[in-house]
């Protein structure tokens, strides 16, 4: 699945002069395929997304109260979403994540619906942001740095490494700083 909505995704880019695309590359993909795993639909996309925002907010020290309210309504809609898909995957397991949770047992002990939701909102959530923030901060990366988009042409063995240490450069996600453990200078910057 996560094959076919990358290449719809970057068909559909491909197809346009300009497009934006955080919207509709880095983030479609990933959303579509947490969406999948879940076993929920692709209508949920919109959602998604204002639920990762809101979310990424507390990871601040001061958080605002009307942004915690606003996080708890968040914590509401998404329990209002998987209360009802637990609750037929119980009748009806299908081959999904939920499903997997509703029928997770190890030596009679069961997750409880918390949980559960707990799993959820983490799966749903960082996975979404966090992947959509690699792509983007990644792609922008390479767009700075031709040559290393040249390596990976000359060299499509190593995209996987590439991969992995475009990870370590960029901050990929939005409530992870980086702070460096001794001062020092590099390319003419001061860390």
């Amino acid at each position: 699945h996560a094959r076919r909505f990358i290449q719809e995704a970057l068909d559909a880019a491909g197809a346009k002069r300009d497009i934006e695309f955080v919207a509709e590359v880095a983030r479609r993909i990933p959303a579509r395929t947490i969406l999948r795993q879940l076993g929920l639909p692709d209508e949920l996309m919109p959602r998604l997304h204002h639920w990762a925002q809101v979310l990424n907010q507390i990871g601040n020290v001061n958080v605002p109260m009307d942004t915690l309210l606003e996080v708890e309504q968040v914590l509401k809609d998404l329990r209002d979403v998987f209360r009802p898909e637990f609750a037929k995957r119980r009748q009806q397991p299908t081959d999904d994540f939920l499903s997997a949770l509703v029928t997770a047992n190890e030596a009679g002990d069961k997750l409880s619906e918390d949980e559960m939701f707990a799993t959820c909102d983490i799966v749903l959530i960082a996975g979404h942001d966090t992947t959509t923030n690699t792509m983007s901060l990644g792609t922008a990366a390479l767009a700075q740095h031709p040559e290393a988009c040249e390596y990976i042409r000359q060299h499509p063995e190593n995209a996987g490494n590439v991969v992995l240490e475009l990870s370590r450069v960029v901050s990929m996600s939005t409530a992870m700083g980086r702070c460096v453990g001794k001062d020092f200078s590099w390319r003419g910057q001061d860390f």
